[in-house]
Formats: C-alpha cells, structure tokens, sequence
C-alpha cells in the first residue's frame, strides 16, 4: 500500500511533469496557417506562459521548499512512531527498526532538504527537468528500504530471534516492570532444595506443568 511519503512525492512528480510540459508547449516553435489567425493565437499564448511562469517562480519556490520541508519533519516525528512499533516479538523498536527503518527515515530526511535546495536552484536558474531526480531518489530509497528491512527481519532476525533480540526484550522487560511499578521490588535468593521427592511433583502438578525448558515459539522457528 501506498503509504504517505509515497503518496506526496508521486503528487509532486505529477506536479512537475505538468510543470514541465506547461514550459515545452511555451517554448514551441510558431508557425503561421494560411489566414495567419492561429500564429497570431498561439503566440499570445505563448507570452501568456512566460508571464504566468516568471510571475510564479517565487511562488514556485516558496511552495517546494514547504513541501520537501514537511516531508523532513514528518520523517523526523515518524522515528519517535518506532517506540510503538511491533515486529517479532518485540513491543517498540527492535533490531530491524534500529538498524534498517530508522536509517531509511534518516537518509529521506536529509534528500529532503536538499531537494528543498535544489529545488530552489532549478527553479531559479530555469532547470524545470532536474526538479523531479531528487524525489525520484526518495522514492527508490523508501522501496528499497522496505525491501531490506523484509530481507533482514525474514531472514536474519526471525531464525536467530532470541540472540538478535535480546537487547531489546531486556529494554520490553526493564520498562514494563516500571510501568507497573515493579522496578522497586526487593529480589531476594533462595538456594535451590536437592531433595525434591516424587510425592512433591505429585502434589504440584500445576507448578511443574508450568515450567517451559523451551520456549516453543522461537525454537520451532529455528528447527524449522
């Protein structure tokens, strides 16, 4: 699915082709008709572009430095959105978050305020064709940003969960415990009892029944 980025920079490369084609139909050669009515037509029109255009071109510039401005702050928010994320088994940012999602948002913040720059150059400097390279890149960075983090979270961090998430989970455990204000609980140590008897784990069937050797999710994955 088209997610928000996508859809603002498709929006803008429409936007710009439109441009583009606008500035190729003033810049075409007239020519006249036998009753010389149509040349007569066509320049005015002609002069009527150039017009709207150099009128415009603050405007112009105003508006895509706003555009690509946004899209870097709302790259800048969607970082803290990884805090609420949820892939695997981790409730917040994990593995593929920290180390593939979050650099894509980096790498589309930092194109986005140079395309700001560059769009203002190109404006300036009457370059309407090269308005449409850096969000063409943004694009290819958002899709193949998505691709890795697929790549990496199939094949990298499910078949090894436990070890690559471990560091992450610790954070799950550490931060739930002081939600519910268990952060502060004394932890003390009780030496283990040799002595267990075949009539305790009788009469405890549902403490013994209730310790995992395994955890059965993760290890089903890895023997899979």
């Amino acid at each position: 699915a088209l997610n928000d980025l996508l859809l603002l920079i498709v929006v803008f490369v429409l936007a710009a082709l439109l441009f583009v084609t606008v500035i190729k139909n003033s810049n075409r050669p007239v020519e006249a008709d036998e009753a010389g009515e149509e040349l007569t037509a066509r320049s005015n029109r002609a002069d009527l572009y150039r017009f709207v255009l150099k009128v415009a071109d603050k405007q112009m510039i105003l508006m895509g430095i706003l555009f690509f401005v946004l899209i870097a702050v709302k790259f800048w928010l969607k970082q803290y959105d990884l805090l609420q994320d949820h892939i695997g088994a981790v409730y917040g940012a994990g593995y593929t978050d920290v180390h593939i999602k979050l650099w894509v948002y980096r790498a589309i913040i930092l194109l986005a305020v140079i395309a700001a720059i560059f769009f203002a150059r190109d404006v300036m400097k009457r370059r309407y064709k090269k308005i449409v390279i850096l969000p063409l890149i943004m694009i290819g960075v958002f899709f193949l940003g998505n691709g890795v983090e697929l790549v990496v979270q199939n094949y990298i961090v499910s078949p090894d969960e436990l070890n690559k998430e471990s560091i992450y989970l610790e954070r799950n455990i550490e931060l739930t415990k002081h939600a519910y204000g268990l952060d502060e609980v004394d932890i003390k140590s009780f030496s283990a009892s040799s002595d267990l008897s075949a009539s305790d784990i009788a009469n405890n069937p549902e403490t013994i029944t209730n310790i995992r050797i395994n955890d059965y999710s993760p290890t089903k994955k890895l023997y899979d």
